[in-house]
């Protein structure tokens, strides 16, 4: 089941670094420093972008690694299922593209949500 789990930590992964760009000012001026942008930055010393860049860089590569499980590793655990398993193929399917649908739905909302707007380092 080594695709299921791929595909949920790679979602979760996804979802948790694009918090961490979109909150990285509110909770660094909040001293709420469990924050990758904030840990790279302290920890590398490096200035204020490239650690959004990385960060970035780290949401990107977990869309990667998604869109490769479903492409080449799913199928062959589809088609391991026994007949009368078969018709899971289409709920782990549409779980899927759920998956899929929260991991653009967090992006969305952090880019029109006003929680992390106007804060200032």
């Amino acid at each position: 089941m080594r695709p299921i789990r791929v595909l949920v930590e790679s979602a979760a992964d996804h979802i948790m670094y694009v918090n961490d760009i979109f909150s990285s000012n509110k909770e660094i001026a909040h001293l709420d420093l469990h924050n990758n942008v904030h840990i790279i930055h302290t920890t590398l010393g490096l200035g204020r972008q490239e650690p959004v860049d990385f960060v970035n860089l780290l949401a990107t590569s977990q869309i990667s690694l998604h869109e490769h499980v479903v492409e080449h590793e799913l199928p062959a655990l589809l088609d391991q299922l026994t007949p009368d398993e078969k018709p899971l193929q289409h709920e782990i399917r549409r779980w899927i593209r759920q998956l899929e649908g929260s991991m653009a739905a967090s992006l969305k909302w952090h880019q029109v949500s006003y929680r992390y707007h106007d804060v200032e380092l």
